[in-house]
């Protein structure tokens, strides 16, 4: 059948010219008139029928995606000049067109036409009509691949619930939206709710011999068995596995290599990897094997296919005890590294986890210098090698004198700095959504970073998707063009990133820009000071931590794993947590009393495992750069307690009696830190406080109407404005701290901007729909056409050039929802628009206290110009949790929650 599907196709090749879907937008007059078409080109039902049934056969046998879309364009094009553009054969055609588009992976294109296919079957065909139904669930799928799983799921619901009134629970097509429905919940992380559909889909297909039903089973089956095994669910996988494999041989059975259909092969290297992950490491080899023989046999030794299972096969084969094994699966997984560094993207996860295999090979076999080449390797294609794979590498070429230890320090350093450039990229790719949706040069430039990236898979996937061809199709020239387009695309993704570290410095540095050797680290330090970098989140649960002074530098494991420190930095959190005059989306009305005990002992272990190892090296210094991530991430650390506890009435150690703090957005931020840098702003400062928030809204007034007033914040905004020598007008209080003012002033003009009000993050309640807020915001007055929420995408778009931003407001530091961003949001966006420095907050703050907090902060500022700002955020700290007139205060509650994050000062 693919023969003579290929030989009619080929057959319209040389007649019809190739004509893009996008036509469909074209009116029918002007399609006639394009080219009028010879009476012989035009098709009979019966041919056309024919001819649908062997492209869908050319679709289920090949993976040769691309040139099939070529096929079903010209065969669309038949069909218009055969039945007319409003025609159902036209349809189907489009359909399929579509479907061809998913497969190789142009989402956003698909999603496209998918929408217009799906609104033209909504009006040219009954409700009874299968393609109907087709469409919808193509629609639905497009949806979940462009990255809508939430869309996707939305519609699905509606599909299914009208499926099953129209058609019936058990019909293929109803099956087929609950499929959808359960890879949209996947998507989303519901597990349970994907794995409940995907059971239902195997209980309603049943033992049904209908090949569209076998096809859902097998589909549902291989899903749910994936899943499965992803969850730790082993043997459940296994059996479904199984049951997926044995649909499938009976599916591909007439195709001419059944055993090597996709469907299976995927499904077969699952299982292989539930058995290895069994120890049932003789069953995995037995497996394996056969399948690995007839894949080398069909698609050659250098397919990617064939690297899937040899990849599985070096490690059943590799026995640290069996030196000759050993070395059989090194070479092995060296040709499995080979062939995927040849065809794919040096960032893609099969070749980083290779690599990370064979690194961990080479250096227990003790060969840790070739280990860390293969690790380099990864770094140096923008990817992560896995941390403590890395990292014992790194210590054992250190022991055995490999590498003398200022390379391996150098190499933990650069690999630290490296962590928290992808650490950051959740929220820097909101950033710069948010950014490149405006105009101007940084725009401009995300945009062609992203089409370019874009551009990168897209190359990689056609790689693929050719070597995945058996080596009969094969076609030696394209492959050669295709590696190099790909190599070109790369090319251009790094010249782009360069220009981003070269010409836009202030998002390289909130993004973790260029690295910093330690030497750099060490000129932009003063005797004083020193750098603690605490890496708590992703060496893979064993945290690091590392100190560099002036004149020294140490790295270190940190004893507590990653979820210790976790549950230590959730029992901290959990004593601050104030709810009575705090400055949040919380409700009106008063609550009980704020805080509980602090766990002192929590606090001082944390400081033992995390600092402790390092208290040699600061000696006699006196501010200490942090960086911070993982759950650190969450606590300010002068609130850590340095020595251990005394009895009652014994005063608590804690580190801000021993140490002022900065912590840095970034390594690289030290490379701006303190720097002169341009002029700085003629006016002192500008302050927004105390805004109204009941007033007359339309669509927000439900939130804006349940935050508290803060009368209190236009005394402290007064404090601070008359601290500077400024006059009372810069104090923008009540109606005037609006969002509309706020816009209209010119911003680059002051050193210090100030907002004392509530902090939003997103997640929040906003609107009478109660939908929530998509990204932070800060809650000021509405009006002048303006909301009153001043939000991250807003104010990324300004130009400022303040030495301060104070963010005097609740979860202004790291929020706590989920999809809660690194700095809120906030932070990041105002540092991205050009502040210098923040004072955010970490948990929502007592009123009072801030005021007392800001007020002496500013006024210690004008006092003494020359002093270092985190020095004097510390005797501002000091003077809080020391007032006998408010013993309260002592707890960190009150005076912790604030935290410098980069360097105000202008040297």
């Amino acid at each position: 059948m693919l023969q003579r599907a290929l030989s009619v196709l080929m057959l319209i090749a040389t007649h019809a010219m190739s004509i893009g879907l996008a036509a469909a937008q074209v009116p029918p007059a002007a399609a006639e008139q394009a080219e009028s078409p010879a009476v012989d080109e035009r098709l009979t039902s019966e041919e056309f029928q024919d001819l649908l049934i062997d492209l869908k056969a050319l679709m289920a046998g090949s993976a040769d995606h691309g040139e099939i879309e070529k096929y079903a364009r010209q065969t669309w094009r038949l069909a218009v000049q055969s039945f007319g553009r409003d025609s159902r054969e036209v349809l189907e055609v489009e359909y399929l067109i579509t479907d061809s588009v998913i497969r190789q992976a142009r989402y956003d294109e698909a999603l496209e036409l998918a929408r217009t296919v799906t609104s033209r079957a909504n009006r040219l065909l009954k409700t009874d009509d299968e393609l109907l139904w087709q469409s919808l669930n193509l629609l639905i799928q497009a949806h979940t691949q462009s990255g809508d799983a939430s869309g996707a799921q939305s519609l699905a619901t509606n599909v299914l619930a009208e499926a099953e009134r129209r058609l019936g629970e058990g019909h293929y097509l109803t099956i087929a939206t609950r499929l959808q429905l359960a890879r949209a919940a996947r998507s989303l992380g519901q597990v349970d709710v994907a794995e409940a559909h995907f059971a239902r889909i195997a209980e309603l297909t049943g033992r049904q011999t209908d090949p569209r039903m076998t096809q859902l089973r097998a589909t549902a089956l291989g899903e749910l068995g994936y899943m499965q095994a992803a969850h730790g669910r082993l043997e459940e996988a296994l059996a479904s596995l199984d049951a997926a494999i044995g649909d499938y041989k009976t599916i591909y059975s007439v195709l001419k290599h059944p055993d090597l259909q996709p469907d299976i092969l995927e499904a077969s290297a699952t299982k292989a990897k539930v058995l290895w992950a069994l120890d049932r490491f003789e069953e995995t080899g037995a497996f394996v094997k056969p399948i690995l023989a007839r894949v080398e046999e069909v698609y050659g030794r250098d397919s990617s296919r064939w690297a899937v299972f040899a990849r599985i096969e070096a490690l059943t084969l590799y026995d640290e005890d069996r030196p000759e094994d050993a070395d059989r699966a090194i070479d092995i997984m060296s040709e499995v590294v080979a062939i995927w560094a040849d065809q794919r993207s040096a960032s893609d996860s099969d070749l980083v986890e290779a690599r990370d295999m064979l690194g961990f090979m080479l250096a227990r076999t003790d060969r840790p210098g070739d280990a860390l080449d293969v690790f380099g390797r990864t770094l140096e294609g923008d990817a992560l090698p896995r941390g403590d794979y890395y990292l014992y590498a790194l210590a054992l070429a250190a022991k055995e004198g490999v590498w003398d230890a200022t390379r391996a320090g150098n190499s933990v350093l650069d690999y630290l700095q490296t962590i928290q450039a992808f650490g950051a990229a959740r929220a820097q790719a909101q950033l710069n959504e948010r950014l490149a949706a405006g105009s101007g040069e940084g725009a401009a430039i995300l945009r062609d970073l992203s089409d370019n990236e874009a551009g990168v898979k897209e190359a990689q996937l056609r790689l693929s998707t050719m070597m995945g061809l058996p080596l009969e199709e094969r076609d030696a020239a394209e492959e050669q063009t295709l590696r190099a387009d790909l190599r070109a695309r790369q090319d251009a993704v790094g010249e782009i990133r360069q220009r981003i570290d070269t010409e836009f410095p202030s998002l390289a540095a909130i993004s973790g820009g260029a690295s910093l050797t330690k030497e750099d680290i060490q000129s932009h330090l003063g005797e004083d000071e020193a750098l603690v970098i605490l890496e708590t989140g992703a060496l893979d649960g064993q945290p690091m931590g590392m100190v560099i002074t002036r004149d020294d530098a140490m790295w270190y494991s940190i004893s507590d794993t990653a979820s210790q420190m976790q549950k230590a930095v959730e029992a901290i959190r959990a004593s601050v947590n104030l709810t009575l005059g705090v400055r949040s989306a919380a409700p009106k009305q008063k609550r009980d009393a704020p805080t509980a005990a602090f766990p002192v002992n929590v606090a001082h272990g944390l400081y033992e495992a995390m600092i402790a190892p390092g208290a040699d090296l600061l000696a006699g210094k006196r501010h200490l750069y942090f960086d911070l991530r993982g759950a650190m991430t969450a606590l300010p650390p002068q609130l850590l307690v340095v020595s251990p506890p005394g009895g009652e009435g014994t005063a608590t150690d804690w580190l801000v009696r021993h140490y002022s703090v900065t912590v840095l957005p970034s390594i690289s931020s030290l490379r701006t830190a303190g720097l002169a840098g341009a002029a700085s702003p003629p006016r002192p400062i500008l302050a927004f406080a105390d805004p109204v928030f009941d007033v007359e809204q339309t669509a927000p007034a439900t939130l804006r109407s349940a935050l508290a007033p803060l009368p209190e914040t236009a005394d402290e905004a007064g404090f601070v404005v008359a601290a500077f020598g400024a006059p009372s007008s810069a104090a923008r209080l009540g109606a005037d701290a609006s969002e509309a003012a706020f816009k209209a002033a010119k911003l680059d003009d002051y050193r210090v901007l100030y907002f004392a009000t509530h902090g939003l993050v997103a997640g929040d309640i906003a609107g009478t729909d109660g939908a929530p807020l998509s990204e932070p915001a800060l809650a000021l007055t509405a009006g002048g056409g303006e909301d009153g929420f001043l939000t991250a995408s807003e104010i990324s778009q300004m130009r400022l050039e303040a030495d301060w931003v104070v963010l005097s407001a609740c979860n202004t530091a790291v929020g706590e929802r989920p999809g809660a961003e690194p700095l809120s949001g906030l932070a990041q966006a105002f540092m991205y628009a050009g502040a210098r420095a923040l004072m955010v907050s970490h948990w929502p703050v007592e009123s009072k206290s801030a005021v007392r907090l800001m007020t002496d902060l500013f006024a210690i500022r004008s006092r003494s110009p020359e002093m270092r700002a985190a020095d004097a955020h510390r005797e501002a700290v000091l003077a809080i949790l020391d007032d006998r007139g408010h013993p309260e205060w002592s707890h960190p509650a009150y005076w912790a929650p604030f935290i410098l994050v980069g360097v105000p000062d202008r040297r």
